[in-house]
């Protein structure tokens, strides 16, 4: 047997992938009805990022449902990291729809003529699945059409084998669908949609940003832009002025914010992941409500000083 990043897999296995990629003799599982809705038995949701902020929830305050920058943020650990000025990968956030790709190595038990040896599992073939945020979630269906068209289940597995072994473990490719119909994506493409890589999970494991780089390579796959390394203060100021989309084709279209994530994939001890995200919007909903409430004020005294005049 020999040794791979993914796992042992017996030699006469890694014969039986090289020969069933020559003879493009793969199965893809098209796991959709017609209305575009996936159903599987495996859909792994991508862990929620939220907002690193406080919001009003008073309703009777001018700023309801607002930030509150100027608390302290809304998990401890993101606080931490703040205070001591850890500064964490920050990529544009994407407006747009959350997706996976998924590559399935199916196993099926083996067992040996000679019967001092241990039946053993081994790789049958591969499938790939295509889900939306959640399991009912519906899926652009052009969108669809040019995942499995760019990049069909032989490229991936082609990619994700190591000196010919191929994966035994499910890898998942999270990202985002984008484009025209979706969100505010004509500004990124006007006439078609297509999917950008943000994140990788292979069995328990999430690659970091080298690894998906080389991926997103050699699949021919955008990834999302790394705007820099930031401190989480120097995040928030950069999304408060407000930048331009690195990858919109409309090139006065405001970026919608970004991502940060923990450099080296630390994790909570829950093992839950350290991510959070800013988002542009926020900042122009706190300034909307403070010139709202800059403008009543200056009523009332006016109206106040109206009447001292009588």
């Amino acid at each position: 047997m020999e040794q791979s990043s993914f796992g042992r897999v017996p030699q006469s296995v890694e014969a039986r992938m090289m020969q069933l990629s020559q003879q493009k003799s793969f199965t893809i599982k098209f796991l959709k009805k017609m209305n575009n809705t996936v159903t599987s038995n495996i859909h792994r949701t991508y862990p929620h990022i939220d907002t690193c902020f406080k919001r009003e929830m008073d309703r009777s305050s001018p700023y309801y449902n607002c930030i509150r920058p100027d608390e302290p943020l809304v998990n401890p650990v993101l606080q931490w990291a703040r205070e001591i000025g850890i500064r964490f990968e920050a990529t544009e956030k994407v407006d747009g729809t959350n997706m996976s790709i998924y590559l399935i190595p199916e196993f099926r038990t083996v067992y040996p003529a000679d019967s001092f040896e241990q039946p053993y599992e081994e790789i049958s073939g591969y499938s790939m699945e295509v889900h939306g945020k959640t399991e009912k979630a519906q899926i652009n269906g052009k969108l669809l059409e040019n995942i499995y068209r760019k990049w069909p289940l032989e490229k991936l597995v082609e990619v994700f084998s190591k000196d010919g072994v191929a994966p035994t473990e499910t890898i998942i490719l999270y990202g985002e669908g984008y484009g025209a119909g979706i969100q505010k994506g004509g500004n990124y493409i006007k006439d078609d949609v297509d999917f950008r890589l943000f994140d990788v999970q292979i069995g328990k494991f999430w690659l970091e940003r080298e690894a998906l780089e080389d991926i997103a390579s050699k699949l021919s796959m955008d990834l999302v832009p790394v705007i820099g390394y930031m401190t989480i203060d120097e995040a928030i100021e950069y999304v408060k002025k407000g930048f331009k989309s690195t990858i919109a084709e409309n090139k006065d279209y405001d970026a919608e914010g970004l991502v940060l994530k923990m450099p080296f994939g630390l994790l909570m001890r829950n093992g839950g992941r350290i991510m959070t995200k800013i988002k542009t919007c926020d900042f122009r909903a706190l300034e909307s409500a403070e010139a709202r409430k800059a403008l009543l004020e200056k009523k009332i005294a006016e109206k106040e000083y109206n009447g001292t005049l009588k």
